[in-house]
């Protein structure tokens, strides 16, 4: 991660914590989100004992990769610049998932992945 990035997330981050004091003090909310969650897919390739969506007899609708990028623009758009950590299952068994860490690091996000670093790829 570039030193520029780093310094402008944790100046988000340090006008996040005034806002939130504020509010904690006003009830008046300036706070705004800084990083989000993306839970790619429900499939994964290994059974660790903790985790059950390898036990799940239906997984959920996936995201396309066209509506991951349009909902990461739009957030891009309401909050500017944000982290997102990408997790699963394993978020490298979705088709197309390589294409979209490619568009989300190009747009200068700064990219989280959670992975079991088991997956095989060709």
């Amino acid at each position: 991660m570039q030193f520029k990035t780093l310094a402008r997330l944790g100046g988000k981050h340090a006008k996040n914590a005034i806002a939130e004091a504020v509010y904690l003090q006003t009830n008046l909310d300036f706070t705004q989100p800084i990083s989000f969650s993306g839970l790619i897919n429900e499939r994964c390739n290994v059974k660790c004992r903790y985790c059950d969506y390898w036990r799940l007899k239906e997984y959920q609708d996936e995201l396309s990769i066209k509506e991951w990028q349009d909902a990461l623009l739009s957030i891009k758009a309401f909050v500017g610049e944000f982290s997102i950590n990408f997790s699963g299952g394993e978020p490298f068994l979705k088709p197309g998932f390589i294409d979209l860490l490619h568009f989300f690091v190009s747009r200068v996000f700064t990219v989280v992945l959670l992975q079991t670093g088991l997956v095989y790829l060709k």
